[in-house]
């Protein structure tokens, strides 16, 4: 009986015991699935030191991270998580004083042009959000980068065009410029030495983001304002409000066994407060993402600030108000799925017959960043979405929704739609099955997708309704478009591949096989004015198979004006022929990829059209810088941009500058940059 009741007595302890542990594990996986969304601050360097070390893809770290994720033995406890935002003051440097889109088509805004000129913009997404480019223009001056130089050149004469000034950065390569107001912004990147084992394995390159603000009142005597460098490697930037935004990102590095946690501004080392660096508990990342930021408006009493993420970037889309960020990842869930299906009850039992039916494919993560009104950061959330998108113009705002247009594998593509605390409420049907996506275009309560395989299918969407996106129409034409630029509310322009389809026969006329083969560019108007009947009203072909052209993969090499009836691209034709097998419909994903070719080329112009409904698309004619090939000075001219001011025509290439009368296309005059 004894021993009955202390037998009994230790169950009874083991049960409470137990209940207890019960209890306590699902409690902690409740409170991580309600705050694994959250933003954790990393707070101290051990910390930091940590994450360096265990990086975001072992999949060792990955396990023990789901074993030891309810007991929070890899991260901080709950009350570090940042529930209400974060940003509302100061930044990463402590200590230092802080300071609904348009999608159709966008243009910079340049806070310069008080001058009342008729001048082209940089082509940017979305109105009112100025993006970086290799070239600006106030009106009265262009300024462009050549080689290690920013040359600015005063163009108000036209018959004589004078190179004022020339803005060198040392031993950093300038990569983007930007104007508002007085200044000129010119980001570089300084080349570091490769110390990090990880980048040396997969073969990478480190660079600094370098960025120099000129006070460019005095063209002739400019003068620098302020200087930041930050330890990553620069991706993109924006100007909003006044507002610039400086967008880096790279693998976290070390420096003297220690993890980099510095920058400097005007020369002067500043710690990173590690309470503005925050990591993702479900999504462990050694990438940083860094979002630096400066009021223009007030840059004599202002100081750069940072917010830092650790998680990679294959996207950002910039709105009036937010930033987004995505970052795509390919999932294997293989281990996972035959665990699961094993050990379950159907596996246990026998009745699991799939079990090696993985479901793996690219997931992309977005998170979303409200910019406030003083120019800071603040976290709002993030969403999950199964597939990849193509590049910004997947991603679009509107009503203070998120719509993103996403390719899912053999699939197909769809839109999907987020609300403002990024919770989906809305997907589309799949389209385009086993075809890949690769362009899309939103323009207010529609949106336009290009997929292909075999024909090009532009395909439309109704969104009027957030919660229920609907395909409208479809049209089949041969080729595909890589970027989608609207005409108007009814109509859209497309540019991308031409193709043909080629059949195969044997003697007796039976089909063997079929292949598709580029055959050229192509540029085409498409009327959507009956949405579920979108017709092409005209096409043109641009070159041949060898023929090239950056706005394939960079929209702001386009120049359009629609009161001016003109649209225009650089073009280059190369000399090498392209492998014949790549050049068919299996491989146009990589040949549009690489048009940077370093192939030469035997030709290079800037194409000029007539654009309007009447008449279509007509060449209107070829401006060429070839005078720089012939002149040792000059060397090897590449056209790059153009831009217009008033009814004259500006070509800028790396080391040529010309004008031509826009109406005739005669040139007017020309200098060597």
């Amino acid at each position: 009986r004894l021993y009955m009741k202390i037998f009994k007595s230790k169950i009874s302890q083991f049960i409470v015991i137990g209940l207890i542990a019960l209890i306590i594990i699902i409690t902690s996986v409740c409170i991580s699935n309600i705050t694994k969304d959250k933003p954790v601050r990393v707070k101290n360097k051990f910390k930091l030191e940590s994450i360096y070390d265990n990086g975001s893809k072992n999949i060792g770290y990955k396990i023990a991270y789901a074993l030891c994720f309810p007991f929070n033995i890899f991260g901080n406890g709950a009350s570090d998580y940042v529930v209400d935002g974060m940003g509302a003051t100061g930044g990463l440097n402590s200590g230092v004083s802080s300071i609904d889109s348009v999608t159709s088509s966008g243009t910079s805004s340049n806070k310069s042009e008080g001058n009342n000129l008729d001048y082209s913009k940089t082509n940017v997404q979305v109105e009112n959000v100025d993006e970086a480019d290799i070239i600006k223009t106030d009106g009265n001056y262009t300024y462009s980068i050549s080689e290690n130089e920013v040359i600015i050149t005063d163009v108000r004469d036209v018959n004589n065009p004078v190179v004022v000034n020339r803005i060198s950065s040392g031993d950093s390569v300038p990569v983007d410029i930007m104007l508002y107001d007085n200044y000129l912004v010119v980001i570089n990147k300084e080349i570091k030495n490769i110390s990090n084992i990880i980048y040396k394995f997969y073969g990478g390159r480190e660079y600094d983001t370098d960025v120099k603000i000129y006070d460019i009142s005095n063209k002739l005597s400019v003068s620098q304002v302020k200087s930041f460098k930050l330890n990553q490697n620069y991706y993109t930037a924006r100007i909003v409000n006044g507002k610039l935004y400086i967008i880096s990102n790279g693998r976290l590095r070390e420096k003297d066994d220690e993890v980099i946690a510095y920058y400097e501004e005007d020369n002067n080392r500043i710690d990173i407060d590690l309470d503005r660096m925050y990591y993702f508990k479900d999504k462990p990342s050694n990438y940083e993402t860094v979002i630096s930021y400066v009021d223009l408006n007030n840059l004599n009493n202002s100081s750069f600030e940072l917010e830092a993420y650790l998680s990679d970037v294959d996207y950002v889309y910039v709105s009036e108000n937010n930033i987004y960020i995505a970052d795509k990842n390919y999932e294997y869930d293989e281990i996972f799925s035959i665990i699961s299906k094993l050990f379950g009850w159907t596996g246990i039992w026998g009745f699991e017959e799939d079990v090696y039916d993985f479901d793996t494919g690219y997931v992309t993560n977005i998170m979303k960043l409200q910019m406030n009104e003083d120019g800071s950061i603040k976290y709002i959330g993030k969403a999950e979405v199964r597939g990849e998108a193509v590049n910004q113009f997947s991603f679009d705002e509107y009503d203070s929704n998120l719509r993103v247009a996403i390719e899912d594998g053999d699939k197909g593509s769809k839109i999907v739609v987020f609300n403002e605390k990024m919770k989906k409420i809305g997907e589309s049907d799949y389209v385009g099955e086993d075809e890949n996506m690769y362009s899309s275009r939103f323009a207010g309560e529609k949106a336009y997708l290009v997929t292909y395989k075999n024909m090009d299918p532009l395909f439309v969407f109704d969104l009027s309704d957030p919660k229920n996106p609907k395909v409208l129409g479809e049209l089949e034409i041969p080729g595909y478009s890589t970027y989608l630029h609207p005409y108007d509310e009814n109509h859209i322009i497309g540019i991308g591949i031409q193709t043909e389809q080629r059949i195969i026969r044997d003697s007796q006329g039976n089909v063997l096989n079929t292949s598709t083969y580029v055959t050229g560019m192509k540029m085409a108007l498409f009327d959507v004015s009956d949405v579920n009947s979108p017709k092409q009203i005209s096409e043109v072909t641009i070159g041949d198979r060898y023929t090239k052209s950056a706005i394939l993969t960079n929209h702001k090499a386009l120049l359009f004006s629609k009161e001016k009836g003109i649209i225009a691209i650089p073009v280059n034709s190369y000399t090498e022929e392209i492998e014949e097998e790549k050049a068919t419909s299996d491989n146009m994903d990589s040949l549009v990829k690489s048009y940077n070719t370093t192939q030469n080329y035997i030709s290079e112009g800037y194409l000029v059209y007539n654009i309007n409904l009447d008449e279509g698309i007509k060449l209107k004619g070829v401006i060429t810088h070839n005078e720089a090939n012939n002149n040792s000075a000059y060397k090897t001219s590449q056209l790059l941009r153009g831009v217009y001011i008033k009814d004259n025509l500006i070509t800028i290439s790396q080391h040529m500058l010309k004008l031509n009368n826009l109406n005739t296309l005669e040139e007017v005059s020309s200098i060597g940059i």
